[in-house]
């Protein structure tokens, strides 16, 4: 998935500071979450698992040689990502997947799923 920032700064702010550290090569910010988005810190880290877990993750994983378990919680639903050529596919994380080949990567999950393991 990368990394991101979830923040209460507008992006070009919190862009500005990371950048400043040096900390920016590895950022995807495309699935942050800034204070433009909303006002409440909880709802910036719900933000930023739903724009994560898209097909480009499927496609990142088979460039890099990697079998893809794609779990649904981010920004794609089941079909983009079986489009993107995800070799499995599961709704959410409590869903079992059967595989007789090992698959490394799974697509993000919510924070609801996690609490629930």
């Amino acid at each position: 998935m990368g990394q991101t920032v979830v923040t209460g700064n507008v992006r070009p702010v919190a862009e500005i500071k990371i950048s400043v550290f040096g900390l920016d090569r590895h950022i995807r910010w495309d699935i942050g979450a800034f204070g433009e988005d909303h006002d409440a810190r909880a709802e910036l880290v719900r933000l930023s698992l739903q724009r994560a877990g898209t097909a480009a993750d499927v496609e990142g994983a088979h460039t890099n040689g990697v079998r893809v378990i794609a779990v649904a919680s981010g920004g794609s639903d089941e079909t983009a990502l079986r489009d993107a050529g995800a070799e499995r596919y599961s709704p959410t994380f409590a869903t079992p997947i059967s595989s007789s080949n090992s698959c490394a990567v799974a697509i993000s999950e919510t924070a609801d799923e996690r609490a629930r393991r």
